[in-house]
């Protein structure tokens, strides 16, 4: 049998699930239940791009760095754990990440297979609460690192600070 997904927006909805459901004869099928995941939100995205956009600026004369490398740079800080956090399917992908790291037969190659499961992983993979975490591990990261303080635009920032205080 193929997996179905029933997304229980509406009365019509709600009953072609149960009616599906009651049709099904296999005793070993199992019917999950859960949530419509939530991703990051818009605003979050347009943030993490603004300040990546301040980094490139900020230190054009160390790193070097442009916004997609700071992008990138974090990712490999920061999100595995809370991509292993949030979901456990995420550990069959860093699983094969390791295993090709540990194949690389050299460092230009190993260098390649970083940067390409790097540029593989999307924040959008990350709910709300999680990439507010990511945020805010860049936040701190920029103050302590770097002395600079990132912008947060009028819409997000009582809801930023809101968050930073629990």
């Amino acid at each position: 049998m193929n997996p179905q997904t029933f997304h229980i927006s509406t009365p019509v909805t709600r009953a072609n699930c149960i009616a599906f459901i009651s049709q099904i004869d296999d005793p070993n099928a199992i019917v999950v239940i859960k949530n419509k995941k939530e991703t990051r939100s818009a605003a979050q995205l347009r943030l993490k791009w603004v300040w990546m956009g301040v980094l490139q600026k900020e230190r054009a004369g160390f790193e070097g760095r442009s916004r997609e490398g700071w992008n990138r740079y974090f990712k490999g800080k920061y999100i595995r754990p809370i991509l292993l956090e949030q979901d456990e399917q995420y550990h069959e992908f860093f699983t094969n990440a390791d295993r090709m790291l540990e194949q690389a037969p050299d460092d230009e190659t190993r260098k390649w297979a970083i940067n390409t499961f790097l540029d593989a992983i999307k924040t959008e993979w990350l709910n709300v609460r999680n990439m507010h975490e990511f945020m805010t591990l860049i936040d701190r990261y920029c103050t302590h690192q770097f002395q600079i303080s990132l912008p947060v635009p009028g819409d997000l920032g009582w809801a930023y600070e809101r968050e930073n205080k629990s």
